[in-house]
């Protein structure tokens, strides 16, 4: 349970089900114990490392009933960014949050995947805060497969000065069996591009 709003100031650590060392688990599920949330933090990396981590749940939804996001994770540094999934780590759901970054890398985003599979985000707000993050959701590993994209409002991706996505298979003939569905991709301001 999150009991109150946090100020982290470094990355929630290598979640690892594999049973090394202390840490052994079969599932964790991560909830608001009230309403309205916030973890804020200003790393240079993930809030969020699920490296090799399996069956983690954060549901955004006091109790995990309900429609309502009460969950909201905001990274400020444009370095940073919410969540990266990689070295295995599978079967992982993030739903009913808000997730915000602004991490201007045109090879990194809100949400990564990196070698990873049967992972996914739904009914969650995606988008910027202090600044706009050039990539909501980015694919780079081999393989990335399985993963599900529903329900989600995914907004205010932007570069100037280079492309920017909301969901940015960089690694195409790795990210297979996707399944992106039902999803609002959008602006709130206009973007002007310097790319000519």
């Amino acid at each position: 349970m999150i009991t109150s709003d946090l100020d982290e100031t470094t990355n929630i650590s290598t979640l690892n089900s594999s049973g090394s060392g202390s840490f052994n688990y079969t599932s964790v599920t991560i909830r608001p114990s009230v309403t309205s949330r916030t973890v804020i933090c200003n790393i240079a990396g993930p809030l969020f490392n699920i490296a090799g981590g399996d069956n983690l749940t954060i549901d955004g939804r006091v109790g995990g009933t309900g429609s309502s996001k009460q969950l909201t994770f905001s990274n400020i540094n444009t370095s940073g960014n919410i969540i990266t999934f990689s070295g295995s780590g599978n079967n992982n759901t993030v739903k009913y949050c808000v997730l915000k970054s602004a991490n201007s890398s045109t090879s990194n985003g809100t949400v990564c995947f990196q070698d990873c599979s049967n992972n996914t985000i739904d009914n969650c707000d995606i988008g910027d805060n202090t600044s706009i993050a050039a990539n909501a959701i980015l694919s780079n590993g081999n393989p990335n497969s399985g993963m599900t994209i529903s329900n989600c409002n995914i907004f205010n991706f932007w570069t100037p000065s280079a492309s920017s996505k909301g969901i940015y298979l960089l690694n195409s003939s790795g990210s297979t069996g996707w399944t992106i569905s039902n999803n609002n991709f959008y602006q709130t301001a206009t973007r002007t591009s310097s790319i000519q």
